[in-house]
């Protein structure tokens, strides 16, 4: 019915059918299809091999005609999305065509009976792994959702209870809740008090808890003691009396660069103090934050206003007898003022440009309401200064981050399904057939404007017009590339590539799990960025010996590749693609120079994004400021 209803509305003279199951290879796919349909009047309709995980065969060399005769023998499973038609060849469909179960195959037949249909030898598509069962997917979560529904309202129940009974004895009430602010403050008072004393001071302080009455058991696999805030508190690992406890907030618990950090962070500190993890949204790295904290603490809902979170972290520091906090990202600011009410000393760490980065008071609250800021990068807090206004009295410090551990990905343990991926993305970064043994330039990152997918693009055309230009293969991996919806970037992007006539050599994919198999399958790194201050993708890039490419004064990149004397082989002045274009052709001209340039950008990416020294630097800096807590009570 569906072809049906698209020859019935077509206005040209062709109808292409879009199948989101298959992820375009070659972004030129439709140009060149319908291309060869104008230029051979006999045929119906043309469609091309899609290349499929599981397979590597070879593609034809010539157009083939498919006869229906030889369709009828093969009963093969011809992919929908490789049809590019007359409109005229399927007017008229028989009426055992809504009947058949393999429909691509059927309407091959039904063209190749009539009009006739052609193979074209180029693989243009990739067909994608089967999404996971979504209807199973919203059952869960409406069971999740009823179970917190009925764990909220039994709260509500026993709170009204508890209140009724402080209510006749206001005065014994007065008392606990004094008694155990001191024993919570104590807990605290480590350095002068000893870590035996204080933990014993918390011990107490939690007998004394005034929502130590709350039921503990929310829902499966969860507690409720932030309840009262409408939270979720997902229990963690064991906790060790003997241990300090800190909190380290995260903006959300997404597969991203901040987040990501933050699972480091989580996971170095977990060796020497209890961490309590509080994520102001919820993701799928929450199972990997629980393997590494005591508890992880998901609010109701996302908000910058620290209204919102001044109970949730006032009940987090008694209830834990806080020492410190790590806040990470400009995105958790919510959490500072909670935190400096409660008394936690704090030190934040700021990745963000203030020029894309609105109310840009965000800086000046941010340095106001922590003991220690830490920057990225000297550039980012250079244009903080230059536009936030930062508080004179601040202490502001520069911290590269080191090299984070990418935690796989759901499903990423099947062996199977990783073997997979790897033939796909292999395929998809050095196809067969296009460029023999093609030097292939890497960019990624989020299909947006900031990232300068556009000046990729740009930078590309030019290395392919050059003399030498066919040996490259452009790459850029990253989600939100969507031409066919996306009419403020993605589609300019394709009508770029189109127009530029670089459709051959240039492929844009999906995200994929296996990002450090597509750094060994290339040969540099891109980083176009508009502003970027310190991604993490390149730092991994680095680490395994792939030369990064990038502007100066966008990214934080750059001065490190100054400092270890590769600017004069990887900067190029701002947003200057010739000059970019240029640095990739000579490079590409001297193997034993690249070679040279690999061994040194390893060697700097190990010397200066170590994690290990980076999370010392970060604990150092939080200790100091427990210290001056200290001394000034």
């Amino acid at each position: 019915a569906t072809i049906r209803l698209a020859a019935a509305r077509a206005r040209g003279d062709m109808v292409a059918l879009i199948d989101p199951d298959l992820h375009l290879i070659d972004p030129d796919k439709l140009v060149t299809q319908v291309g060869w349909i104008d230029r051979h009047l006999d045929a119906g309709g043309c469609i091309h091999p899609v290349a499929r995980e599981a397979e590597t065969d070879p593609p034809g060399v010539a157009p083939e005609q498919l006869t229906a005769s030889a369709l009828l023998a093969s009963r093969s499973n011809i992919a929908l999305g490789s049809f590019v038609l007359r409109r005229a060849a399927i007017d008229h469909l028989p009426e055992w065509f809504e009947a058949a179960d393999c429909p691509g195959w059927a309407l091959a037949l039904v063209v190749a009976s009539g009009p006739g249909l052609w193979q074209l030898p180029n693989v243009m598509a990739m067909a994608l792994a089967p999404p996971p069962e979504t209807s199973a997917r919203l059952a869960a979560a409406l069971v999740r959702s009823s179970a917190d529904r009925d764990t909220i309202l039994a709260e509500r129940s026993a709170l009204q209870v508890a209140l009724a009974e402080e209510r006749q004895h206001p005065l014994r009430a007065m008392g606990s809740l004094a008694t155990f602010r001191l024993l919570s403050a104590l807990s605290r008072a480590s350095p002068p008090l000893s870590a035996r004393m204080a933990s014993r001071m918390a011990s107490s302080a939690a007998k004394r808890d005034p929502s130590r009455s709350l039921p503990r058991d929310a829902a499966p696999g969860t507690t409720a003691s932030a309840a009262r805030s409408g939270a979720m508190c997902h229990p963690g690992r064991k906790a060790d009396p003997s241990r300090h406890t800190i909190l380290i907030v995260t903006h959300e618990a997404s597969r991203t660069g901040a987040p990501i950090l933050a699972l480091n962070l989580c996971h170095m500190l977990s060796a020497r103090y209890n961490v309590v993890v509080l994520s102001l949204r919820d993701g799928e790295l929450l199972p990997q934050f629980q393997s590494h904290a005591t508890e992880v603490i998901v609010p109701a809902r996302y908000t910058r206003d620290a209204d919102a979170y001044t109970t949730l972290v006032a009940e987090a520091a008694r209830r834990h007898g806080l020492r410190f906090a790590v806040v990470n990202s400009l995105e958790s600011v919510g959490a500072l003022k909670p935190l400096r009410l409660a008394g936690v000393p704090t030190v934040s760490l700021v990745h963000e440009f203030a020029a894309y980065t609105l109310p840009r008071s965000l800086f000046a609250d941010v340095a106001a309401l922590s003991d220690d800021t830490v920057f990225s990068t000297a550039l980012t807090l250079e244009d903080a200064r230059a536009l936030a206004h930062l508080p004179t009295d601040a202490r502001l410090h520069v911290v590269p981050q080191g090299k984070c551990v990418v935690p796989p990905a759901a499903g990423a343990a099947d062996a199977a399904a990783r073997e997979a991926e790897l033939v796909w993305l292999r395929a998809a970064m050095r196809p067969d057939g296009i460029v023999p043994d093609p030097l292939v330039v890497l960019g990624a990152g989020t299909v947006h404007p900031r990232k300068g997918l556009d000046l990729f693009l740009d930078c590309a055309a030019q290395v392919i017009a050059s003399p030498e230009g066919q040996r490259f293969r452009f790459v850029w991996i990253g989600h939100g590339y969507a031409p066919e919806t996306d009419m403020t970037y993605s589609a300019y992007l394709a009508d770029q590539i189109r127009r530029a006539g670089i459709g051959r050599q240039v492929a844009i994919l999906r995200q994929t799990t296996e990002i450090e198999a597509a750094y060994r399958l290339s040969d540099l790194f891109l980083l176009t960025s508009r502003l970027d201050p310190l991604p993490n993708v390149t730092i991994d890039a680095l680490t395994a010996g792939l030369p990064v490419l990038c502007f100066d004064r966008t990214t934080g990149i750059a001065a490190h590749l100054t400092e270890a004397c590769l600017a004069s082989h990887l900067v190029v002045p701002y947003l200057d693609t010739a000059v970019l274009a240029d640095r990739i052709r000579s490079l590409a001209r001297d193997p034993e120079l690249l070679e040279r340039i690999r061994l040194r950008c390893s060697e700097m990416a190990a010397l200066r994004f170590d994690l290990p020294t980076y999370v010392g630097r970060i604990e150092a800096l939080a200790e100091a400021a427990v210290e001056r807590c200290a001394s000034r009570v």
